[in-house]
């Protein structure tokens, strides 16, 4: 993915969307049975969105990927949430379209969860901690967005970073900016929830993985790993970062692979006082250096952990763009 696709920008992916590539063929009128009107291909956090919004709407739905697993078996095919529990809601961000963005969805998700049930956000502070060189330089744009947006950040000193985090540790001279009204969005919780909802409305959810699309006058027709052979008018591909793996499509799409390190540090459970999510930037041989780390969380395996990122990343572009 591009090396702007960060965790902050996980609220516009989860609304957008500009990953799925539309296949149309010639418009006729449908059958009673035999097929639905259209299918999406994925069950990741757009795929699951277009399916709901699509089914609410009044189509014959039909969504087709595997279900997201919950062991330790991983690196084995897609996935839709990056085998993840937590993704930051953050407001006071420094692009003005991000926050708004993501201000946007909010309202939309709290129903999401009212209409469904099921809890995907959660209230958590968020925390931006870096010496003052720094953050004299970079944290401008941030309060310029949090006033426009009306979001209420606090700025910290040493002394009071200290006294408000005593559990926590930062290098001497430290100063923060925190965003109180900050929060956690479960992206495996918000994944079920779309396809929750899309089933209410009607849609059709298959457990199996798309290999080939075949176009004819009148219709796509999906062959499936399992040995399915499905039917649509219309088919929207939004597999996301897989789309080149999942090879459906004639030409591959342009990405640049981009290098994390993700730790995640098991601890034990139990509770805990109040931690933000921290983002944190320390002095490095070649610059500043971002490092993040999420609160702990109980992931699908029954441990728990506390995961953490550190922002120094190598780029390459892994596909041709292809012609016209």
């Amino acid at each position: 993915m591009v090396a702007e696709w960060t965790r902050r920008r996980f609220l516009t992916g989860a609304t957008a969307l500009a990953g799925g590539l539309l296949s149309r063929p010639q418009a006729f009128a449908r059958p009673a049975t035999g097929r639905h009107s259209v299918a999406v291909i994925g069950r990741g956090p757009m795929a699951t969105a277009a399916s709901r919004h699509l089914a609410a709407s009044g189509e014959d739905v039909l969504v087709l990927g595997p279900e997201e697993p919950t062991g330790d078996d991983r690196g084995r095919g897609v996935f839709a949430s990056h085998y993840d529990e937590m993704r930051q809601i953050e407001l006071a961000n420094d692009k003005l379209l991000v926050g708004r963005l993501a201000q946007a969805s909010l309202p939309g998700f709290r129903r999401l969860e009212q209409e469904t049930g099921i809890s995907f956000i959660e209230p958590n502070a968020g925390l931006r901690v870096g010496f003052p060189a720094y953050a004299e330089a970079a944290w401008g744009p941030v309060r310029e967005v949090a006033r426009t947006l009306g979001v209420d950040v606090v700025s910290l000193g040493p002394a009071e970073l200290a006294a408000r985090y005593p559990h926590l540790r930062f290098a001497d001279a430290s100063v923060a900016l925190e965003e109180p009204a900050g929060g956690i969005i479960n992206p495996r919780g918000l994944v079920r929830a779309q396809l929750e909802a899309a089933r209410g409305h009607g849609a059709t959810i298959v457990n199996d993985v798309a290999t080939r699309l075949i176009e004819r006058e009148s219709e796509v027709v999906i062959e499936t790993r399992d040995g399915r052979t499905l039917r649509a008018d219309r088919v929207l591909v939004a597999t996301g970062a897989f789309t080149n793996q999942a090879g459906l499509l004639d030409r591959s799409l342009a990405l640049t692979l981009t290098g994390h390190t993700i730790v995640q540090v098991e601890v034990q459970p139990g509770p805990r006082p109040p931690t933000p999510i921290v983002t944190s930037v320390a002095r490095g041989e070649a610059g500043p250096q971002i490092l993040y780390a999420m609160p702990a969380r109980t992931f699908p395996d029954g441990k728990t952990y506390i995961k953490g990122n550190a922002y120094r990343w190598t780029t390459e572009r892994t596909e041709n763009e292809g012609e016209d």
